[in-house]
């Protein structure tokens, strides 16, 4: 979490590096028994190695959606690795919870997460004009989605 090129594009707060002990507060303020918010961890299968992870947040069982947040350390970005873990978590979520749609947020200029993001079927669903002031000057967010019907289809390419 102290790489500034993990942190840019972040949803967060942190404007300075953090410790282990930090993060493991952070992690402890989740409840285990909250069905709104999960932190889940992506691994290599073949060391378990912990490479990046997602969010879960707002999960609404009653509409059936909710809104997830994706990083990957910088040393697997660009080689689908964060591709086949959103593939993975929309075919878990979109079965295991029955969810209709499933949303996100994501920076003007980050473009490698906007391309992966419609690669597995997300579309523009706005933009929040201005909303982040980051790198000296304002940014743009862009709110995404999905739909289990469009997953379906592209599953089904796929």
């Amino acid at each position: 979490m102290n790489d500034e090129s993990i942190l840019i594009n972040l949803f967060t707060q942190i404007t300075f590096p953090t410790n282990a002990e930090k993060e493991e507060a952070w992690i402890d303020s989740f409840s285990p028994d909250s069905l709104c918010e999960y932190i889940l961890a992506v691994q290599k299968n073949d060391t378990g190695k912990f490479i990046g992870g997602i969010e879960i947040n707002n999960l609404d069982l009653k509409n059936r959606n909710c809104t997830i947040a994706v990083y990957m350390h910088p040393d697997y970005l660009g080689k689908g690795v964060g591709t086949q873990a959103i593939n993975i978590l929309l075919d878990f979520l979109f079965q295991r919870f029955s969810l209709n749609k499933i949303k996100l947020n994501v920076f003007d200029y980050n473009e490698r997460a906007i391309k992966s993001y419609k690669k597995v079927g997300f579309v523009e669903e706005g933009v929040l004009r201005q909303e982040l002031f980051t790198l000296n000057k304002y940014h743009d967010i862009v709110m995404m989605s999905i739909l289990k019907q469009e997953w379906n289809r592209h599953d089904a390419k796929n």
